[in-house]
């Protein structure tokens, strides 16, 4: 039975169909709408009110005629100097190894802009750690290799390098 209609009959059935349903609806739930567009007359109370535009007032203000001041100077920027990659390491492999573990924590030391006062007690903690093997010429490698870095806020003295070796904690 529906194999008797064609395409084209059914696709013009369905549009039909389907307009009328919409002009059913439209008729339904906006008759008065749309008798006034059929009658070609516009009703301005759905339109909103016209209100008046406020005037643009400027939110930063006006410019200012003085210059402002400069931000800094050349002479106050305070730049770290270059890292030097001239430093020497003993080639020893005690001292590379005790080397290895200081080096980060001169960087984090340098970071936090810590105080002697506080490294101090580190170097001390990593030095026991390698005390068992470290003889006297590692200590005067890792001494000179400590006063070669520039880069701090303080200055090691050779004091405080002395007091690295003899205040050693005993590694528990």
């Amino acid at each position: 039975m529906l194999s008797s209609f064609t395409w084209q009959q059914y696709l013009l059935t369905a549009g039909a169909l389907l307009g009328l349903y919409y002009l059913a609806v439209l008729l339904l739930y906006c008759r008065e709408e749309v008798i006034q567009m059929l009658k070609g007359k516009t009703s301005r109370a759905s339109l909103p009110a016209d209100q008046p535009i406020p005037p643009q007032v400027s939110i930063m203000g006006p410019a200012s005629p003085e210059a402002g001041p400069l931000l800094s100077a050349a002479e106050a920027i305070r730049v770290a100097p270059l890292l030097s990659t001239e430093t020497e390491e003993p080639e020893d492999a005690v001292v590379h190894a005790l080397l290895q573990e200081i080096k980060p924590l001169l960087e984090l030391a340098n970071e936090a802009d810590a105080e002697k006062e506080e490294l101090l007690p580190l170097l001390r903690l990593v030095i026991a750690r390698h005390s068992p093997s470290i003889q006297h010429h590692h200590r005067e490698a890792v001494a000179a290799y400590l006063t070669a870095l520039g880069k701090r806020s303080f200055l090691l003295t050779p004091e405080d390098l002395r007091s690295l070796w003899t205040e050693t904690p005993t590694a528990q």
